[in-house]
């Protein structure tokens, strides 16, 4: 009997950037550095970025009731139509149900769980044991505080070009919540982003909406472990994932 498959990118997520095709299907492209180019393949969202029970039992009982509540702030925010440069003004349910989504964004991936289970295994503890803590540890008072004192901003994203997103989307430097200049960018749609810094740090980014989708899709091409996601191949130039990946991995 196959284990079940823990999406470490959430299956809702990734919804986003094939809702609007025909086939329910984005697009997944992976750099072939032999031939230096693009390899294409259309995915379902249920189809990739998961491993075979990573999560074991707290998939059921912490990640998919937390994807739930994060996929519901998410409508919320849709609907009110948001825009740059104007502060989130959430529910405190919602405030920390969205905080505790992005804790669980840095958490969750695959190199982090080993990582968490191989502490625990060290110290002649069992990995169910270290995956057990994981919800504890994403739900940690001190983070969630750091990252809910931050300015948040939930943008719509007015061009033409097309926000990119990948196997390890969440854009997180310094990786540190409490240091002045923490921003954390999420992709969370071809044509939305989510945003978290200090309201001083702001201005720091472009105000041209083309300049800004430049600039996170760089981003994500230097987070990505091996799979960037579009919505379509016209989504994004093949040769300009080729030029950043290169210097990106260099």
């Amino acid at each position: 009997m196959k284990q079940p498959k823990d999406h470490y990118v959430p299956e809702f997520y990734l919804k986003r950037w094939s809702e609007s095709n025909a086939d329910k299907k984005l697009l997944s492209c992976k750099y072939i550095v032999e031939k230096d180019s693009i390899q294409w393949t259309p995915r379902s969202p249920s189809g990739t970025c998961y491993e075979r029970d990573l999560y074991g039992e707290i998939e059921e009982k912490f990640f998919k009731p937390l994807d739930n509540d994060a996929s519901n702030v998410l409508s919320k925010l849709e609907s009110e139509n948001v825009v740059r440069q104007i502060k989130l003004d959430l529910g405190e349910g919602d405030h920390y149900n969205w905080a505790t989504f992005i804790i669980g964004f840095i958490i969750r991936v695959p190199t982090k769980i080993e990582s968490i289970e191989n502490n625990f295994l060290e110290a002649g503890l069992d990995k169910s044991i270290a995956r057990n803590q994981i919800p504890e540890i994403i739900k940690s008072e001190r983070a969630i505080k750091d990252l809910r004192s931050l300015c948040w901003v939930f943008a719509r994203v007015e061009t033409n070009l097309e926000l990119i997103t990948c196997d390890n989307p969440l854009i997180f430097k310094p990786r540190n919540l409490s240091h002045p200049d923490c921003v954390i960018i999420l992709p969370l749609s071809p044509k939305h982003f989510f945003l978290a810094t200090r309201s001083q740090n702001l201005n720091r980014f472009p105000t041209d909406p083309r300049k800004m989708v430049k600039s996170i899709n760089y981003e994500i091409i230097k987070n990505t472990k091996l799979r960037i996601f579009a919505r379509t191949r016209h989504s994004i130039k093949d040769s300009y994932i080729i030029d950043h990946w290169k210097k990106s991995k260099a």
